[in-house]
């Protein structure tokens, strides 16, 4: 049986292996034709030669005196060379047989390891494409067919898609500035690096599925074994906060983490993911360079975030217009939801004096018409116009 090498691949490992041992080297196919070549004119060419290795599966030296027996032959060796027990092909390199043996015994095994490498980066190159698949598929599902669907190729990348998971997204917030801090870092090792780092954790399971979604981004479906939620989430939570420090520690590289909930049906992953981009989204926007951010945590924030913003700036926007210059206000607006409408708590936490707080309380209620001390729904329209400053006018 025959390995069917790539004209392009088979070039590329001449040119390299030429740059470093100074010797012309020709790849021939089962057929005996030259695909690769020190010498670009020869490629295409017959080379009877390389055909008997093939045929008899052994090593052929050719003397200067038995090259002009044969048509489109040199000086030199000829020899089989194997992948997972299979002949690959025939590599010939030129020159007197007798001078160039230790050099030809190198360029076979360096040309073996080089197409062995190459083979297995295409291998971990095809796995990868078929997971990301796998995994839009998994954040697609919407019926019953579409879990079927999943649950086969789930089966064949060897994942038991009914284990209980929670989507989370890891955002490298410096991922450039590392990129840039040394040439030995190239945007993708540092994406493999990642991701080696994410399986050799030792709060990862075998069953988590973990993907590149962007340069920066990461997608994790965090396999749990916890039956209690509140167990579920301090899990995911310890997995992620041992990320970090990992990531940190090894790389420098600092970790935005946005959680979803747990959802009891893999049919519910893509609420979870959206979840979790919704934590990733409420951290940029509130410039954290890294923190875990769990969606169970921020109920009001996501729920405000899937608000219309039209909505938002029809029923907002005029106490923003009010409020925005009063920098003061919405300080002490902030702090008393903080501290559940306590006055007193408030002027501590504030280091102001207690009267400061009732005068600023009292100029809130006379400016938007309210009491949220001592009305529960004035008190939501005040946290929903803390998230609106935050969020949407940035303040």
């Amino acid at each position: 049986m025959y390995m069917l090498l790539d004209y392009e691949l088979a070039q590329r490992f001449v040119d390299r292996i030429i740059d470093n041992f100074d010797k012309n080297i020709n790849i021939m196919n089962e057929s005996g034709v030259i695909i690769a070549s020190g010498s670009k004119e020869r490629i295409g060419n017959y080379h009877k030669v390389a055909e008997d290795v093939i045929r008899k599966n052994k090593r052929i030296d050719i003397s200067k005196k038995d090259a002009s027996k044969y048509e489109g032959v040199k000086e030199g060796v000829n020899m089989p060379f194997y992948y997972n027990n299979s002949v690959g092909g025939v590599v010939g390199i030129t020159g007197e047989p007798k001078k160039i043996e230790k050099t030809v015994k190198i360029i076979k095994m360096v040309l073996e390891v080089m197409i062995e490498q190459e083979l297995l980066k295409e291998r971990v190159y095809t796995r990868q494409s078929q997971k990301t698949f796998f995994i839009n598929n998994l954040l697609d599902m919407e019926t019953e067919d579409d879990l079927i669907s999943s649950t086969q190729w789930a089966k064949k990348l060897g994942f038991n898609i009914n284990l209980k998971r929670i989507v989370m997204v890891m955002k490298i917030t410096n991922f450039k500035k590392v990129f840039k801090k040394s040439s030995l870092y190239t945007e993708e090792k540092i994406k493999e690096f990642i991701l080696n780092e994410i399986s050799k954790c030792d709060k990862s399971n075998s069953e988590d599925i973990y993907s590149n979604i962007t340069n920066d981004k990461i997608i994790v479906f965090k396999t749990v074994n916890s039956k209690r939620e509140e167990s579920i989430y301090k899990e995911v939570y310890n997995f992620s906060l041992d990320i970090s420090k990992k990531l940190k520690n090894l790389l420098g590289l600092k970790l935005l983490i946005g959680i979803g909930t747990f959802h009891d049906t893999p049919l519910k992953l893509k609420e979870s993911f959206k979840e979790s981009k919704a934590m990733i989204k409420m951290g940029n926007r509130l410039d954290l360079k890294e923190g875990i951010l769990l969606c169970k945590d921020h109920i009001f924030e996501y729920l405000f975030s899937k608000i219309d913003e039209s909505y938002l700036e029809h029923f907002l926007y005029k106490y923003y217009e009010k409020i925005k210059d009063e920098k003061e206000l919405i300080e002490t607006i902030e702090e008393l939801l903080k501290c559940n409408m306590n006055i007193k708590k408030t002027s501590e936490n504030l280091y102001i004096h207690r009267n400061t707080a009732v005068f600023r309380y009292k100029k809130i209620k006379d400016l938007f018409k309210i009491d949220p001390i001592n009305n529960d729904e004035d008190r939501i329209l005040l946290r929903l116009l803390v998230l609106y400053l935050k969020y949407n006018k940035n303040i």
